[in-house]
């Protein structure tokens, strides 16, 4: 990776629509953020809160393993909120300490009738084209489009920088704000096997700067934000190791009060999480175990619209669900198969589901996918496409909300 200034640079939403959250990292002391609206000629400073941060830290954790890490070297972690943003203008920043300048990149905040935005899942193999080539086909075909999310594992390991830098520091989100749950991958602290996990998402949490409105011991790494007429959850599925434990349960009370909370200030409720509750079983017994019976019930009770999740490497959509019923006013989940080229067969016991509307091989059809979801006061409208940006899938669902 090409060695810069200020590097892993992301812009992410902030809880409302009038500012976002910006962060990068920094191998110089004492960089700042210069903003403006791109209408004006004037920059306006803002100075970060700075930390130094390495991964060596947490060697007495028995995570940390030389060779592998995700830091070989100390650097400087930097975040700010631009706060007093005005929806729907365009906004120019970059990173600089007086004398070196990183480009510019550009955000919107929408804030309209109707609007759009990209969901992907699991990038996940390092140095992957496929990531590259469908976002910016996406981009390409929806210049209008201004926030794209992600269900996590934007890696194979968290142990290694380059695959992180590889997605922020070489991508088309430079122009988007980009929100992002964590996967079992953000937890992987080795590379090689045998295969050991941090025991919180580090290098995740030093990346994105999250709203801190989570549940506490998952903080940054669980959060919620609205955006215009949608109310997004972002859940911490934890490790590889599906089980029981608090890590769910904490999340799941933290849900419900920040759903009873907002209830008068959104319309469609869209969660994102990293494993499926009605994806494939066999990729991971503990998700059918442990995670359907708690979740889905929530999810239902609380008149979630949409459930985004990735992990498996297949593509399911199920019809709107309720008890494990084809229901009109249940919950759809759409297990977005994979945007990058780690790819599965399907499942078979999947093909024999009586609860999925559509599903795909992207292993024998070696599909990379994304999906653009457009929002309206009536409905949502979702098209899952391919790198080539075939349409793959279409679906759309009217608002239930009371």
């Amino acid at each position: 990776m090409e060695e810069t200034k200020f590097y892993l640079i992301c812009t992410t939403p902030n809880e409302k629509n009038n500012s976002v959250r910006v962060s990068w990292h920094s191998d110089i002391e004492g960089s700042y953020l210069e903003f403006k609206k791109a209408s004006s000629n004037e920059f306006i400073k803002v100075h970060p809160n700075s930390t130094v941060w390495s991964t060596k830290n947490y060697q007495n954790e028995g995570s940390y393993n030389e060779n592998d890490s995700f830091f070989t070297k100390e650097r400087y972690v930097l975040n700010t909120i631009i706060t007093g943003i005005n929806p729907n203008e365009k906004y120019i920043y970059h990173i600089t300490d007086g004398i070196y300048s990183s480009l510019d990149k550009t955000f919107i905040i929408d804030n309209k009738e109707d609007f759009s935005f990209f969901a992907f899942a699991d990038f996940q193999n390092e140095y992957n084209l496929d990531t590259h080539i469908l976002i910016n086909e996406f981009i390409k075909n929806n210049p209008t489009v201004n926030l794209a999310v992600g269900c996590g594992d934007l890696v194979g390991s968290a142990s290694v920088e380059n695959e992180y830098r590889f997605i922020l520091d070489n991508s088309a989100f430079d122009n988007l704000v980009f929100a992002t749950s964590t996967g079992d991958h953000e937890y992987w602290a080795t590379k090689e096997k045998p295969y050991r996990m941090y025991l919180r998402p580090y290098p995740y949490n030093h990346i994105f700067n999250n709203p801190k409105n989570g549940e506490m011991n998952t903080l940054n790494s669980s959060y919620y934000f609205i955006y215009n007429k949608v109310l997004f959850v972002f859940f911490d599925c934890g490790d590889s190791n599906t089980s029981k434990g608090e890590i769910f349960t904490n999340q799941i009370i933290w849900f419900n009060e920040i759903v009873k909370k907002e209830k008068n200030n959104y319309q469609y409720l869209i969660v994102l999480m990293h494993k499926s509750l009605y994806g494939s079983s066999s990729q991971d017994t503990g998700v059918s175990l442990n995670l359907k019976p708690l979740f889905s019930k929530v999810f239902e009770d609380n008149k979630v619209d949409l459930v985004i999740s990735g992990h498996d490497h297949q593509y399911s959509r199920t019809y709107p669900l309720k008890n494990d019923r084809i229901n009109e006013n249940g919950t759809i989940y759409l297990d977005l198969g994979v945007t990058g080229n780690k790819r599965r067969f399907t499942d078979e016991v999947m093909k024999e589901s009586l609860l999925h509307e559509k599903i795909i091989d992207v292993k024998e059809n070696s599909l990379a996918l994304g999906s653009i979801i457009s929002v309206t006061r009536k409905k949502i409208i979702i098209e899952i496409r391919d790198k080539k940006y075939n349409i793959v899938d279409k679906c759309e669902f009217f608002c239930k909300k009371n």
